[in-house]
Formats: structure tokens, C-alpha cells, sequence
């Protein structure tokens, strides 16, 4: 990690930007790249930055919800090293590759969804090893490709709606790694395997949009609140669980 970068923002369009983050801190560098989709939204509509040479940025939703503050609509992705398995292979060729949308609500916090394209994150194999807890079913898969509830067996993640979720993956790294010129897939660098030594080279990417540009932002924020509140009332199963939005 570079703690002393020489980052670089050139705007490349009207509404796109492009970060150099020299190999900093993934999360200074996605908050400076985000305040810059921001301003240029607030100038043309929408802001989108590629973000190139950073590393992991943690939680997507610090970076969106930096939007919804902002009255904006809100997207971050990011893409990481290849450990989920590809639908009818046996290895890994993305990773579990996030996404985040996130919008402002009348009277309360921001809508905020931010969720890997997985059932659960790598991090967690790693505390059920510790804990000896099973893995739930369809979360991961061993060195050969077969479904594992097992940690110690696990290598590798299963995709949240098989093929779907891949699609999904694939699609984040066409945001995150083409765009930003980054490594893509299998050549993504490992979290847990390379030498600390090693530079990432991740890829991020970022949009703002102006709600009001195309309606008004307190009908927006209204009907948003009321779609929340309709979810929230829907029959429950369990009327001790209760039906809930993401945020």
C-alpha cells in the first residue's frame, strides 16, 4: 500500500472521469473518486469514475450512501481475486465481485443494497473453520468443484442464482477491470495468497445521478418511503420476522 499516493483525476468526458489511485488505500481512494461522480453530477445530471491501481476498498455502501447524502442515486462496484466457482467448471474464473445502488428516502435513512454476488464471503469460511460451524447449503464448493458444507473442504464460493449470479460477476469486471484498464479474472491478484509484497491493481467504478434531472426529488423521496412501507406490510410467515427493505 502506497500510504503517500500521487493520485491523478483526469475528466476524460462530460460526465466520465478517470482515478488513478497509485496503488493507495482502496477506501481514500474510492471516497476521493465518488466526490468527484458527485461534482460532475451536480454539473451534467451523472457522474461516472473508473477508478485503476487501488486496492480493497471494503464496503461498497460507505461510497454510495456518499450519493444518496447528496440527493443522488448512487453506484460503487468493485471486482477481487477469482474465488467463486464458474457454473459447470470446477475452479473459480471472478470473484464474488459486489454491487451497490443506493437512494435517499423521505423519513428515513437511505435505500442502501450492497451484497456480493455470493451467499457468503470467503471471510466467512475462514471464521466457520474456526468456529467448526457448517457452511450453509449451496455457499461453497471443494478443489474439485462438488458443493461442501464442509470449511476445511471449501475452496472456493458458489454464485447466489448459478449462472445468474456469475453473469452478474462478469459483468462488474467489464465495470471494474476493462474499464479501468486493471488485471480481469484469473489474473486479478489473491488477497489471502500473494505476498503482502504485492501491488493489487484493482479496478473500481462509481456513478452519481441527479434524481431531479428527471423527476422531482421530493416526489421521488415520498414514493420511495411508501414502496418501503408497502414491502414492510406484506404478509408475514413468522410473525416474529418481520418483512424488511435493504438499509
Amino acid at each position: 500500500i502506497n500510504p503517500n499516493p500521487d493520485w491523478q483525476f483526469d475528466r476524460t468526458a462530460q460526465s466520465i472521469g478517470r482515478f488513478d489511485a497509485d496503488h493507495t488505500y482502496g477506501i481514500a481512494a474510492g471516497k476521493q473518486a465518488m466526490e468527484h461522480a458527485i461534482e460532475i453530477a451536480e454539473e451534467t445530471g451523472a457522474g461516472h469514475v473508473s477508478v485503476r491501481n487501488s486496492s480493497h476498498c471494503g464496503s461498497m455502501a460507505y461510497f454510495g450512501l456518499m450519493a444518496a447524502e447528496d440527493d443522488m442515486i448512487g453506484h460503487a462496484t468493485t471486482h477481487g481475486t477469482a474465488n467463486t466457482k464458474t457454473p459447470r467448471s470446477n475452479r473459480p474464473f471472478f470473484g464474488n465481485n459486489p454491487i451497490c445502488v443506493t437512494a435517499p428516502m423521505h423519513d428515513e435513512d437511505p435505500f442502501c443494497f450492497d451484497a456480493a454476488v455470493t451467499p457468503i464471503s470467503f471471510n466467512k469460511v475462514k471464521q466457520h473453520r474456526d468456529t467448526g460451524e457448517s457452511l450453509p447449503e449451496g455457499a461453497a464448493a471443494d478443489e474439485t468443484g462438488q458443493e461442501t458444507v464442509d470449511p476445511h473442504e471449501a475452496t472456493q464460493l458458489q454464485y447466489i442464482g448459478d449462472y445468474k449470479g456469475f453473469g452478474l460477476a462478469m459483468s462488474n469486471d467489464i465495470l471494474n477491470g476493462l474499464l479501468s484498464g486493471m488485471p480481469v479474472g484469473q489474473d486479478i491478484s489473491s488477497m489471502f495468497n500473494d505476498p503482502l509484497s504485492k501491488r493489487r491493481q484493482l479496478g473500481h467504478y462509481f456513478s452519481a445521478i441527479q434524481i431531479d434531472a428527471l423527476v422531482d426529488i421530493d416526489e421521488f423521496k415520498r414514493r420511495l418511503q411508501e414502496l418501503a412501507e408497502n414491502v414492510r406490510e406484506e404478509p408475514r410467515i413468522n410473525q416474529d420476522e418481520p418483512v424488511q427493505v435493504p438499509g
